[in-house]
């Protein structure tokens, strides 16, 4: 197979998609004019559909189901027993100019790293490889750039990168060789993280790349809507439905007009950090695999705890029970009853209802199962075809630990949020980045033969539309 063709293709594919949006966003939701229109069914048309077996991208399917077939059997995926052996070698995946290189050369480069690192270091951690693929097919926007995800994964997965990238973090960047050095300029320019310092953490292993596919474990992560950027911020538009009426024939129109809000999520800096009384192991397959375990289950804890009761005060991010914030009552002062369920359930408007989703801790979870018999203990029924999900009156539950366990007594305690997820945000800044502390100090000031990692992240969580929740809680007296 010809990569020069599967190339071309997909140049040719990423440039009409560029020209469809450049036609859209300048016609700024007017109709198209006849040439601009007659471009557009053009664009279209030439893109095709792949699942339709129609056009460019059809082919460009065709074309890469084939290659993937031959690299399969390349490295001996199905191959005839008496086929002898072949082995790719690292100038399949290293790009000599990184930051210049086509998109689709580096997009291929970046396929090659993520087969190359599941077939190493990555098989123990199931899906991993698939959600890397994945953030290579999101597309470009003003918040997030598939293109320079790729860039970095082609950047970060040199060996020169990842032998440079353990010398730093062990202290002996002294130690670089030249190629390796070279390496690491080449990552700072393809950087996820930009000018923050540090050694960017290879973005195979990176967790705050594998977290915008989902699966991470957290219930309440998960069922966020998810969206990765590559910037310090995200900023969205929100309104209610437009207000439609019903008028007379030939009488003017009442004034309908929605009010728009701009929602704005910052996302804030996540601080790891990890002491260790010796040399981090050379190997750099061994490391890389034990680490993407260590940072993944630190960093997830956090968010975890975020996602649920961040106070929404910088340096913290906005959990769903602060930043849902229209509340219900419960029916009685310090009581926590079935009809207040049913009272929570009745307040989230219809349109945000169907959709809608309950969050809370065990301990509420086990109180409503508790109510009694009958209608009160028939709310509760279970998903089997969704993984044995439980659902209250009809809608799924979604238990955290981090989520505040019920105290039925407590003034203005809240129990449980209920609500629409899509206006449930985690933003998560791509990147993380390590910064090596050689030698750690005690209380007197003396070395202490420890030394460190400092790691950092960026994400942040909050409310779009307050109007998708309702909180129950106890009475304020």
């Amino acid at each position: 197979m010809n990569p020069d063709l599967i190339n071309k293709l997909r140049k040719d594919i990423a440039f009409v998609e560029d020209s469809l949006v450049a036609i859209n966003d300048a016609a700024e939701g007017a109709a198209l004019t006849d040439d601009a229109k007659a471009a557009w069914d053009d664009g279209v048309a030439f893109l095709g559909d792949a699942d339709a077996q129609t056009g460019a991208r059809h082919e460009l399917a065709l074309l890469e189901q084939r290659a993937k077939i031959a690299t399969d059997i390349v490295n001996g995926a199905g191959k005839r027993a008496d086929v002898p052996n072949f082995h790719r070698s690292a100038t399949d995946i290293a790009v000599a100019d990184v930051k210049n290189a086509d998109r689709g050369v580096i997009r291929d480069a970046a396929m090659r790293a993520i087969e190359a690192a599941d077939k190493s270091y990555l098989s123990g951690a199931t899906g991993r490889a698939d959600k890397l693929a994945a953030t290579l097919n999101r597309g470009e926007s003003d918040a997030y750039s598939s293109d320079l995800v790729a860039r970095s994964i082609v950047a970060t997965s040199n060996p020169d990168y990842q032998n440079a990238f353990l010398k730093g973090i062990n202290g002996q960047k002294n130690e670089w060789t030249d190629a390796e050095a070279a390496a690491f300029r080449d990552a700072r320019n393809a950087s996820l993280t930009g000018n923050e310092g540090g050694f960017g953490v290879p973005t195979i292993i990176d967790p705050t790349v594998i977290i915008t596919s989902g699966a991470t474990g957290s219930a309440l992560i998960d069922a966020a809507n998810m969206i990765p950027v590559t910037s310090s911020s995200w900023n969205g538009v929100s309104a209610p439905e437009a207000a439609w009426s019903m008028d007379g024939e030939g009488t003017e129109t009442s004034e309908d007009t929605p009010t728009f809000a701009q929602p704005s999520i910052t996302v804030e800096k996540a601080v790891g950090f990890m002491a260790y009384t010796a040399e981090l192991g050379m190997d750099y397959p061994g490391w890389a695999a034990q680490m993407a375990r260590v940072i993944n289950h630190g960093y997830l804890s956090l968010a975890a705890r975020q996602v649920a009761i961040g106070t929404g005060v910088s340096p913290q991010t906005t959990g769903i029970f602060v930043g849902a914030t229209t509340t219900v009552d419960v029916g009685t002062d310090n009581t926590f009853a079935a009809t207040d369920v049913d009272a929570t359930y009745a307040a989230v408007p219809e349109d945000f209802r169907s959709n809608g989703a309950w969050v809370m801790d065990v301990t509420v979870e086990n109180a409503i199962r508790a109510f009694g018999s009958g209608t009160a203990t028939s709310r509760f029924t279970v998903d089997q075809t969704a993984g044995g999900i439980t659902l209250l009156n009809g809608k799924p539950v979604i238990l955290s630990d981090y989520a505040p366990t019920l105290a039925a007594a407590t003034d203005a305690s809240k129990h449980l949020v209920f609500g629409d997820m899509e206006y449930f945000l985690f933003v998560q800044r791509m990147g993380m980045t390590m910064t090596a502390i050689d030698v750690l100090f005690g209380a007197n000031q003396l070395p202490t033969g420890k030394s460190g990692l400092y790691s950092t992240a960026r994400f942040g969580t909050g409310v779009s539309n307050p109007s998708a929740f309702r909180t129950l809680k106890n009475i304020t007296t």
